[in-house]
């Protein structure tokens, strides 16, 4: 590999690695905002899950869009690359945090949501971009 390949594959990481951290960033403020409305609020447990994937849906979207506006290119791979990275690092953190047994075929399904809304997204995102 030469040194330009190089270069642009770690211009791509850290693109990557900016994108998911903002998009953690956005979940963990949007949980706790939500948590803070929820304590004062008194919301019913059973909107919980409901408002966890919405949450996790903005993360994706913010996280795929703001990627893709910085790589330029090729929008739904990033995106969906971008939004798969994010779910897996949601799933170990459940993982690590859940003490009962995780349900996989809900993870799975979550993947393959996200996967989606990442590469959706990320058309998104080249569609901001525009042909400069």
């Amino acid at each position: 590999m030469s040194k330009t390949d190089n270069q642009k594959e770690s211009k791509l990481v850290s693109i990557y690695a900016k994108a998911i951290l903002r998009g953690i960033i956005l979940t963990l403020i949007l949980i706790f905002v939500v948590t803070a409305i929820a304590y004062f609020a008194q919301i019913d447990e059973s909107y919980f899950r409901t408002i966890t994937w919405i949450i996790n849906i903005i993360a994706i979207c913010y996280a795929a869009i703001y990627g893709v506006l910085k790589i330029g290119k090729k929008g739904y791979l990033h995106g969906a690359l971008i939004a798969l990275i994010y779910s897996i690092i949601m799933f170990l953190a459940a993982l690590l945090s859940d003490k009962g047994a995780v349900n996989i075929r809900t993870y799975i399904v979550i993947f393959i949501a996200s996967i989606i809304i990442g590469a959706l997204s990320g058309m998104i995102g080249m569609v901001l971009k525009g042909n400069d």
